[in-house]
């Protein structure tokens, strides 16, 4: 047969599992509480009635809490309101949109990513175009220049990237503005020398010259083959140097919501204006100038005034990025002078700015 519910009214006896007599509702849960407390006060050895008070007081609180939590929420924490103080408060994502539109503004950003590309340009317009020039143009044989040339493709850039971020550690890094402008001041020494030696490798004559005394050096290279490929490994080196510091005052430069819409928006510049454009540039140029011959404009053959020009266009691109280092370093110790000037008018920004310092300073050294 069914039986019917019975309702229990609130503080009257029921039977527990254990077969005693128990009770529910507020009062009770009070009541154990208190009970509980006032056991535990009198094993510990408490000071005193007013302690065992205190502590029921707490009970009780917990007690009515947990009575609460097992009801209907207050409407305090409906809304809201009784969340603590330190608790992080919800961040909404930069917007695509907004971060591009962020980056764009910022002229050092944008100087630095077109620095980069021109170094990109130069890098794959030597890639593509060396082996014919010092075959065809100079003399060399095409065996030597391909192991000259990958000797030189692998330890120049490598030994540049440690020399040119150790340098700039040294230094103090890339961290604030003070850090940035330093640094873009050193990538711009970098990128005059690089550029030096790479106009300085597309103006060397061919045929044979003599150095020393001697018209030929090992390897059966020329002296012209080996200024030359002399050249464009300081080239790379200097190069090399440039890239890990002008990397991290991409990501320095953006905030930090937008730093991987940065990072890509780099990328696609380097693929864009660097990679892709150098050996369109280059071929552009070279049809522009023309075969010596019929002949050779038929079968598609090079002549050695088009790598010449050619090979001259790439290696003066580097010029090109000296020019966007200088301007972005120009524009960096302007915004440094800005922010010394804000500090000064306003203290509150100095203190602010010395604790960021200092935190950055205790992050470097662990």
């Amino acid at each position: 047969a069914a039986t019917s519910p019975v309702e229990t009214p609130v503080g009257s006896p029921s039977k527990g599992s254990s077969g005693g007599l128990t009770t529910s509702g507020p009062a009770t849960l009070s009541a154990k509480a208190s009970t509980r407390s006032g056991c535990l006060s009198s094993l510990s050895g408490g000071s005193g009635g007013s302690d065992g008070s205190e502590k029921s007081a707490g009970a009780v609180g917990v007690a009515d809490a947990g009575g609460q939590a097992g009801g209907d929420a207050p409407n305090d924490e409906e809304e809201g309101i009784g969340v603590a103080a330190d608790a992080p408060l919800s961040h909404k994502p930069t917007s695509v949109r907004r971060a591009v539109r962020h980056l764009l503004s910022s002229r050092v950003f944008v100087s630095t990513v077109f620095a980069n590309c021109a170094l990109f340009f130069v890098v794959t317009g030597i890639q593509f175009w060396v082996t014919p020039y010092l075959t065809d143009y100079l003399g060399a044989k095409k065996l030597t220049v391909v192991f000259i040339f990958a000797i030189t493709s692998i330890t120049a850039p490598i030994i540049g990237l440690a020399v040119g971020g150790t340098v700039n550690d040294r230094l103090g890094g890339y961290q604030g503005k003070r850090g940035v402008a330093r640094t873009l001041k050193v990538d711009a020494c970098f990128g005059c020398l690089a550029a030096i030696a790479a106009i300085s490798a597309a103006a060397v004559p061919s045929g044979k010259a003599k150095v020393l005394g001697y018209e030929s050096f090992p390897l059966g290279f020329d002296a012209n083959c080996w200024a030359v490929v002399s050249l464009l490994w300081i080239t790379l080196f200097f190069g090399g140097c440039i890239v890990p510091s002008t990397s991290g005052v991409l990501m320095e430069t953006a905030p930090p919501d937008a730093r991987p819409v940065a990072s890509a928006l780099g990328m696609f510049s380097y693929q864009l204006f660097g990679y892709a454009l150098s050996p369109q540039v280059s071929s552009l140029v070279m049809q522009i100038v023309g075969s010596s011959s019929e002949e050779e404009a038929e079968q598609g053959v090079l002549s050695p005034t088009q790598l010449r020009v050619g090979f001259y266009t790439v290696m003066s691109w580097g010029s090109i990025g000296f020019v966007f280092l200088t301007i972005a370093s120009c524009f960096a110790a302007r915004n440094l002078r800005r922010e010394i000037a804000a500090a000064r008018e306003d203290p509150v920004v100095s203190i602010e700015a010395s604790q960021r310092a200092s935190l950055v300073s205790e992050q470097a050294s662990l």
